[in-house]
């Protein structure tokens, strides 16, 4: 990652990965702190290097609008990570 890069974290909770984000400008959405991911991110489209989701999908309702939102916004040539719990996570 390079300082002049942005990196998106959706559902960032205490914003543990993206505080540690070696990206210049660094934004953490999460419902906790009443920034509810819906149908649309207001972002402008291609402006993320990296967005990252990290055990948030299964919490959706619309999911393929969440994949259509994270592909607008990351850049071409971006990154996008997205995992969700194991089946046995507890």
């Amino acid at each position: 990652m390079s300082t002049r890069e942005r990196h998106l974290d959706i559902g960032c909770g205490d914003g543990f990965l993206v505080k540690r984000s070696k990206c210049k400008e660094r934004i953490g959405i999460d419902e906790i702190y009443g920034e509810r991911f819906g149908s649309a991110l207001p972002f402008e489209s291609n402006s993320f290097n990296y967005v990252t989701m990290l055990a948030v999908l299964e919490h959706l309702e619309n999911p393929e609008e969440a994949f259509r939102e994270m592909h607008r916004v990351c850049k071409r040539g971006g990154l996008a990570l997205i995992t969700t719990p194991r089946a046995r996570a507890e």
